[in-house]
C-alpha cells in the first residue's frame, strides 16, 4: 500500500470521494461485539486511513456512554495506519468530535498491521476493526498478532468493498448495463493502455477475490476463532452468500451520485494515482475512463448514476 503512504497522495480526496459504509453497519458490529455489556471498551482500528470508521463510531459511542442503563463508562480508541499522512487526516477529523467529551480518549499509532502487537499489551483489546485494508497484510501473521492482543471472547470485524457495478445509468437496459460493466472491468484490470499493470499486487487481487484467502484461514481455525459470520455481496451475480446467520443487507453499499463524482472517486484508486503520475493531465485516468465508458453509453458529467459495490464482511470472536 505504498501509494497511500506517499506524501503526494491527497488523503482529503480519499475521504471526500470514497464510498462510505452504512451507519447501521457500525451499529451491527457493536451489537455483535456486545459493547453495552462492558464497563470499559478498547477498540483498535487497523488501517484507519482518514478516520472514516472512528468518525462514524464516535457519535454512536457517545450516545451509549450517555445512556445510564448501560454499564459502559470509558472508551479507548487506537487508530493505526502505516501512513502518517492518513493518520494526520484522521486526527484532523476526529479531534473536533471529542470536544468536551471526557470519557473517550484516542491514541494514534503508525506501523504495520502485522506488528501492532509490539505496541499493544496482550489480551487488552475488546474489538478490532479493519476496513478496506486486509488485502495489504500477511494474513497469517496479522491474524496471529490480532488474536494475541484480543481478550478472550473479544471481536474481530473486517470488511471491504472492491469494484463497483453500474445498477442504473439513464434508460440503459439490462444488456447495455452488462456491457457497460464488462467495459468497466476491462479498463480497470486490462493490459496495455489500461489500469491493470498499475495496481499493487498481490493486494488488489486479494481484494478483487473478496478476501477468500483470509476468510478460509479464520473459518478453518476453530482453535482460535468462534461464532464466525460472513457475507459476500456481488450485485453482478444478483445474490448474496451468507454464513453463520450473517445479515445479507448489513453491508449493502448502493448509492446514486453524479457521474462527475464517480470519476473523482476513480481518481482515488491507487492504480489511477500511479497512472496519473506517468501521464499528462489530458490523459488523466478519469478522463480516459470517461471516454471508454461513453463508447457504450453517453453519460453527461452531471448525470446521476446508481452503483453498488461488491462487498465482504466477516465477524469472529476470539477463543
Amino acid at each position: 500500500m505504498s501509494t497511500f503512504s506517499s506524501s503526494n497522495y491527497t488523503s482529503a480526496d480519499y475521504a471526500k470521494y470514497r464510498p462510505t459504509y452504512p451507519e447501521s453497519f457500525f451499529h451491527y458490529i457493536l451489537k455483535n461485539a456486545k459493547v453495552t455489556s462492558l464497563q470499559s471498551l478498547t477498540i483498535l482500528d487497523i488501517g484507519c486511513g482518514p478516520g472514516t470508521c472512528f468518525t462514524t463510531l464516535i457519535p454512536e459511542l457517545i450516545n451509549i456512554l450517555k445512556d445510564e442503563t448501560n454499564p459502559l463508562r470509558e472508551v479507548k480508541l487506537i487508530a493505526s495506519d502505516l501512513s502518517q499522512t492518513m493518520l494526520n487526516e484522521a486526527e484532523r477529523k476526529i479531534t473536533p468530535l471529542l470536544d468536551n467529551v471526557k470519557k473517550i480518549e484516542v491514541k494514534y499509532l503508525q506501523g504495520k498491521a502485522e506488528e501492532v502487537g509490539k505496541h499493544i499489551a496482550d489480551h487488552s483489546i475488546d474489538l478490532v476493526i479493519a476496513a478496506e485494508c486486509i488485502h495489504w497484510v500477511d494474513a497469517e501473521r496479522f491474524l496471529n498478532g490480532i488474536h494475541q492482543i484480543l481478550r478472550e471472547g473479544a471481536t474481530l470485524a473486517y470488511w471491504a468493498y472492491s469494484d463497483s457495478v453500474f445498477i442504473k445509468v439513464g434508460d440503459a437496459n439490462g444488456k447495455t448495463l452488462d456491457n457497460l460493466n464488462h467495459v468497466h472491468d476491462d479498463f480497470v484490470y486490462g493490459g496495455e493502455g489500461k489500469l491493470g499493470r498499475y495496481w499493487e499486487q498481490p493486494g488488489r487481487e486479494r481484494l478483487r477475490k473478496l478476501y477468500v484467502n483470509v476468510n478460509e484461514i479464520v473459518e478453518k481455525d476453530t482453535e482460535h476463532w468462534d461464532g464466525v459470520i460472513k457475507c459476500i455481496r456481488d450485485p453482478s451475480q444478483g445474490n448474496a452468500q451468507a454464513i453463520g446467520g450473517a445479515d445479507e443487507e448489513a453491508l449493502k453499499m448502493q448509492m446514486t451520485l453524479p457521474f462527475s463524482a464517480y470519476l473523482k472517486y476513480a481518481d482515488t484508486w491507487s492504480a489511477a494515482f500511479r497512472w496519473n503520475e506517468s501521464h499528462s493531465e489530458e490523459q488523466r485516468a478519469s478522463r480516459v475512463f470517461h471516454d471508454v465508458l461513453n463508447k457504450v453509453v453517453n453519460i453527461d458529467y452531471d448525470e446521476e448514476v446508481t452503483i453498488e459495490m461488491r462487498t465482504v464482511y466477516m465477524i469472529a470472536h476470539s477463543k
